[in-house]
């Protein structure tokens, strides 16, 4: 129970879902670029965490590191670095960072299937957009931002739309495996409306890219001679409309971006 509680709180700061609490304690407002400095200072909390974890499952962190031994030099490199940087006290926090990282995805890797942990961010994300769905609906202050967007509990509407699509992602990846479909329909449905109604650029492309994904997953499982014939009927679907937006001269990704309010020059990113 200690590693599934250390996840979730893993997961949980990693999606940022304590943002509020700079808005509603401190009284600070977001930009696009800030951070919550709160949510920063949970991290710590997650490193400790996992060295309790880590140290109790010792075995399983020094077979995983033999097996996935060319990660190691990535923070090793960023530790020497601290003695040629300019910046020692920046480097080396941005070193203990990467350190922490690599170590605590191996123990992952080590431990817990995929399927697990997209449970974990499935079950986290969840519950964090709902709650940040019934924020808005409440009428909560720091749910809302000044130009009437939605971002939850999140501290940023972008990290909320973005979220939201991640929540699409495992919701069809969990269904695809015949996982609670009464609970992952729902989530793909709450991960839509967060991408929806954050007014994130950034979030509804990932999710239509998850929503536009879905059917190939869907279309190779079973049979190789069904998975064929399911992928060739994807195909001229696909053909077909690709055809049919040519034909009326429609460029989809211009219709979204006029109808988001969004410039046509932004989409590199």
């Amino acid at each position: 129970w200690l590693e599934i509680a250390a996840l979730v709180y893993l997961v949980s700061i990693s999606a940022g879902v304590f943002g509020f609490v700079d808005l509603v304690v401190f009284g600070r407002d977001f930009e696009k670029t800030d951070e919550s400095e709160f949510a920063r200072a949970l991290w710590p909390i997650a490193y400790v965490l996992f060295a309790i974890v880590m140290s109790v499952q010792a075995r399983a962190i020094l077979a995983a590191a033999r097996r996935c031994w060319w990660v190691l030099p990535f923070p090793a490199l960023a530790g020497l670095s601290v003695l040629w940087s300019i910046d020692p006290p920046a480097t080396f926090d941005a070193a203990v960072r990467i350190t922490a990282t690599s170590m605590i995805g191996l123990y992952l890797g080590a431990r817990f299937e995929s399927g697990v942990l997209a449970k974990v961010v499935f079950v986290v994300l969840f519950v964090a957009i709902a709650a940040s769905i019934l924020s808005a609906l409440g009428g909560l202050a720091f749910a809302e931002v000044k130009d009437g967007t939605v971002r939850g509990l999140f501290f940023h509407k972008n990290m909320f739309g973005s979220r939201g699509a991640l929540l699409v992602a495992a919701a069809f990846a969990l269904a695809f495996a015949g996982w609670r479909p009464w609970l992952a329909i729902p989530g793909v449905f709450m991960g839509a409306v967060a991408a929806l109604w954050s007014s994130s650029a950034s979030g509804l492309v990932l999710a239509a890219i998850a929503a536009l994904v879905a059917p190939v997953a869907l279309a190779v499982q079973g049979s190789r001679t069904g998975m064929t014939l399911r992928l060739i009927a994807l195909a001229v679907l696909l053909s077909a409309s690709a055809f049919v937006l040519v034909l009326l001269r429609v460029d989809p990704v211009a219709e979204v971006l006029q109808a988001l309010e969004r410039d046509a020059t932004l989409t590199g990113r």
